[in-house]
């Protein structure tokens, strides 16, 4: 929630658009497609509360059928939406692992394509966290030396790392603000929140009520 707050803050992008996947292979379905979709209301409203109004979409675009993975699913966003102009966001993690991305029907790699294809936005890991203890990267190098590889070897479009609301806090006072106040808000309060028909108090001043 805090990464598209950043991104729009910036103005890096006009909108964001929410792409909810049903079913992925290997792995059951948690809530259903209605529940999900209430959570992602939710997330629009509290974005809203923040003074984005009318900057994230729910796209419906990949909810049913089988799971074709993120290279087909950006392949029809562009087929099918050629006035505008598509990035992805995600994690380090994600963008490290990227070149062994592959096709869910076929097994053939497309994680390469991929970059060649879109702009991608990655929010770097913060040394020391709980998540790079427990999830060791796949291969070594820093952020920078990541980016320069896959621009340089793998002719990446673009890969625009995010600044942290840390880096940000003297410069951009309003935005660490920002990122304070969503930073406990997490999917798990959302869910709980949701299932108990309640509000969820995301900071002094916003509230926003859930419905079952």
């Amino acid at each position: 929630m805090g990464l598209v707050a950043l991104i729009l803050h910036l103005g890096w992008v006009d909108e964001v658009w929410l792409l909810p996947y049903l079913s992925r292979p290997g792995k059951t379905p948690q809530a259903s497609l209605e529940q999900r979709l209430k959570w992602l209301h939710v997330f629009q409203l509290i974005i809203e509360r923040l003074g984005f109004y009318n900057k994230v979409k729910i796209s419906l675009e990949d909810v049913y059928g089988e799971y074709r993975g993120t290279t087909k699913l950006v392949q029809r966003l562009q087929k099918y939406y050629p006035q505008n102009k598509f990035s992805l966001l995600m994690g380090e993690d994600s963008l490290r692992s990227i070149k062994n991305w592959d096709d869910p029907t076929s097994g053939i790699k497309n994680g390469i394509y991929l970059m060649q294809s879109i702009q991608i936005f990655v929010k770097p890991r913060p040394q020391g966290s709980i998540e790079s203890a427990r999830y060791p990267l796949d291969w070594g190098g820093n952020l920078d030396s990541t980016i320069k590889d896959l621009m340089l070897n793998e002719k990446a479009l673009g890969i625009i790392p995010l600044p942290s609301f840390d880096l940000l806090k003297d410069q951009y006072a309003d935005l660490f603000v920002l990122g304070e106040k969503l930073s406990h808000v997490s999917s798990s309060d959302v869910r709980k929140k949701a299932f108990e028909g309640t509000s969820l108090h995301v900071a002094s001043g916003i509230d926003v009520s859930i419905y079952k």
